[in-house]
C-alpha cells in the first residue's frame, strides 16, 4: 500500500483528506517567511502518525516548489520517503530543456501547430544542495506559447513513471469524490 502526501500549495495534507478551513486550524505566517516555514515540522508530523498506524505503508510526497529544499530533500531520503517536488525555473533548467523545447516546437511546426509535450531528465545540483538529484522536464507547446516545468524526484526510472510526474499515480487509480481521513 502507497500513501501519498500531497502539498496543495498551502500546507500538507493526506492525499484526499478532508482539510479544515475553520480560523483556528489554520496556520498564518508572515510574508516574510518562507513557504515551506514549519512545512518540515508538520511533515514529520503526519510521517510519524501514518507510520504508527500503517508501518508497513510506502510513502510518497508530491509538492509544489515551496517545499523545494534541500531540508526536505535529505529528510526524505533519509526516512526513505519517494518524492517529487515541483522547482522554480532557473537559467541553468531552461539552458537543460532548451533542446527538448526545440525538439517539442519543430514536432509541433511539422502537426500544424498541434500541442506538443515531451519529457526530459537531467542531472542537476542546486549550490544549496548536498548531491546531484534526478530533475525530470517537460516542454510543451500550446497554443498560447512554450511551457516548461521541472521536477526533482526520487521515482526510480522514466519506466516506472507510467503517469506524469505532475500528477500523482495515485490520482488515477481512485474515483473521483472518494475521500480518505487519516
Amino acid at each position: 500500500m502507497t500513501v501519498a502526501l500531497i502539498s496543495p500549495g498551502t500546507g500538507l495534507t493526506p492525499r484526499g483528506s478532508r482539510i479544515d478551513h475553520t480560523p483556528q486550524n489554520q496556520r498564518h505566517r508572515p510574508g516574510t517567511v518562507h513557504s515551506i516555514h514549519d512545512g518540515l515540522a508538520i511533515l514529520k508530523r503526519i510521517v510519524a502518525a501514518v507510520r504508527a498506524r500503517w508501518p508497513e505503508v510506502t510513502l510518497e510526497l508530491r509538492a509544489d516548489s515551496g517545499f523545494a529544499i534541500p531540508a526536505v530533500y535529505d529528510y526524505c531520503e533519509t526516512e526513505q520517503i519517494t518524492y517529487t517536488i515541483g522547482l522554480v525555473p532557473n537559467p541553468r533548467l531552461q539552458r537543460a530543456v532548451a533542446p527538448l523545447r526545440a525538439e517539442a516546437a519543430q514536432q509541433s511546426g511539422a502537426q500544424g501547430g498541434a500541442k506538443v509535450r515531451l519529457i526530459g531528465e537531467t542531472s542537476y545540483q542546486a549550490a544549496s544542495w548536498s548531491a546531484p538529484r534526478r530533475v525530470v522536464m517537460k516542454a510543451e507547446i500550446l497554443p498560447k506559447g512554450a511551457n516548461s516545468r521541472f521536477v526533482v524526484t526520487t521515482r526510480a526510472s522514466r519506466l516506472q513513471m507510467r503517469h506524469s510526474p505532475w500528477r500523482s499515480p495515485l490520482e488515477d487509480s481512485v474515483p473521483n469524490g472518494v475521500q480518505h481521513s487519516y
